[in-house]
């Protein structure tokens, strides 16, 4: 079974995307083709900002750990945008809890192997 399937059963989650490093959707649920597209652009782009912004602060803070930031999040009051590794997943902000989605979205891409679109 896919990723944006398994994690469209979690409660609240009303969309999903996989999405390679050049911001292209690999697969998705719950989007048109055309917000598939917009959404795997944006997130693509943010989540190599973070992984940049980890680097940096592990350099500058001579702590380790920063460097494996893989994910980040939005909320707002009624949707929030979460994004781990290759995916993202748009939640009913009152209907899922936080830290259970993200340690799915975890665990599901440890499954996949991510093979980087070159």
């Amino acid at each position: 079974m896919s990723r944006t399937t398994e994690l469209m059963k979690f409660p609240g989650v009303s969309a999903a995307t996989l999405f390679s490093r050049k911001g292209y959707p690999d697969e998705f649920a719950g989007l048109s083709e055309a917000a598939a597209t917009e959404m795997a652009t944006l997130c693509a782009a943010i989540t190599m900002t973070v992984e940049m912004q980890g680097r940096m602060l592990a350099r500058m803070s001579d702590r380790p750990g920063w460097e494996n930031c893989c994910g980040w999040m939005m909320w707002g009051p009624e949707q929030s945008v979460f994004a781990v590794r290759d995916s993202a997943c748009i939640a009913r902000a009152a209907e899922v809890p936080f830290k259970r989605l993200i340690d799915a979205m975890e665990s599901l891409a440890a499954e996949q192997i991510i093979q980087p679109s070159l």
